[in-house]
């Protein structure tokens, strides 16, 4: 960690440029491997190195080498990685380090619920990191982690002490264009008198769509596990059969972000249609049209409602 060679390494990445790409996943790696097992001063070395892959425009190198850090069975060293992304994420925010890639449930939950009580609190604090940038969005991507109702309710605790966020570093592709702006406005005369938040910072702070950040989940998979006479159910001369049915369903459709498109959703939509159009019970009638809703939000562009409905039948 401290040899010739690695600090060169570190040297390069500074002064940016193609030697600086080249080295971003070996240092990282020594990071993880060397630097977070250390004393606080190395700590936070390691921590500026990263930040610095990060404005050089490194980011998905240095992502995925940091995220290494998550699955050490050195808690100090996984504590320390997560402190790290959530400096990432604070200094140059979502656009720049997407919130995505973060938000697995084989790396985000097992930090939450780390054994160790200052991993869990780094990775609360990450979250909380998370929510200043995506807001209400958060929590609908967090249900794909299936965390205990205890952790939810902390991590919202932490989210009503929040502000919304707002860059506080940029990459080098962003300081140029920064300095640019600022040469043409003293051309002009404009100088500081415009006031208000740059272009940059405005864009920095638009909501994301939750639908871009999420994974698709197979729902048809999930019902047919639960109910596995779903369909006959749901054409049962019973109300309450037909109405057990969409109880089933309605969840899946409605707490789903994103909907695994890749099944033929006609087994399951042309009987929803065929309800609203006939069934009697307004109970009945209430529940498929809010399971055809949440059905069509989950799948967006890729649904498409082909019936051919007898009405008369």
């Amino acid at each position: 960690f401290r040899s010739k060679q690695w600090y060169q390494r570190r040297v390069a990445i500074t002064a940016g440029g193609d030697c600086a790409k080249k080295a971003v996943r070996e240092v990282v790696s020594g990071v993880v491997a060397k630097g977070l097992n250390g004393k606080p001063k190395t700590k936070d070395t390691c921590g500026k190195i990263v930040l610095m892959c990060v404005e050089i425009e490194q980011v998905v190198d240095a992502r995925e080498e940091i995220l290494e850090g998550f699955k050490s069975r050195q808690p100090k060293v996984v504590a320390a990685a997560v402190n790290i992304v959530t400096q990432c994420l604070n200094q140059f925010g979502s656009k720049v380090f997407p919130i995505k890639p973060l938000i697995q449930k084989d790396l985000l939950k097992p930090v939450l619920e780390h054994k160790d009580g200052k991993v869990r609190d780094e990775a609360k604090a990450l979250v909380t990191e998370m929510y200043r940038w995506i807001g209400d969005m958060l929590p609908k991507l967090l249900t794909t982690l299936e965390l205990k109702d205890v952790m939810l309710k902390e991590l919202e605790e932490e989210w009503s002490k929040t502000e919304k966020g707002i860059p506080e570093r940029y990459t080098r592709t962003e300081q140029k264009k920064m300095e640019e702006m600022e040469e043409m406005e003293e051309e002009e005369g404009g100088g500081d008198e415009a006031g208000g938040d740059t272009p940059k910072e405005v864009e920095e702070v638009e909501d994301l769509d939750p639908y871009d950040l999420a994974d698709p989940v197979d729902i048809l998979k999930k019902l047919n596990k639960d109910v596995p006479d779903f369909h006959a159910k749901l054409v049962d001369k019973s109300w309450k059969i037909r109405k057990e049915a969409l109880d089933a369903l309605l969840p899946l459709a409605e707490n789903t972000i994103k909907i695994e498109p890749s099944h033929d959703f006609g087994s399951v939509v042309t009987p929803l249609a065929k309800i609203i159009a006939k069934d009697t019970n307004i109970v009945v009638c209430q529940l498929a049209a809010k399971c055809l809703a949440g059905i069509a939000k989950g799948l967006r562009k890729k649904y498409r409602l082909r019936l051919c409905v007898d009405t008369t039948a």
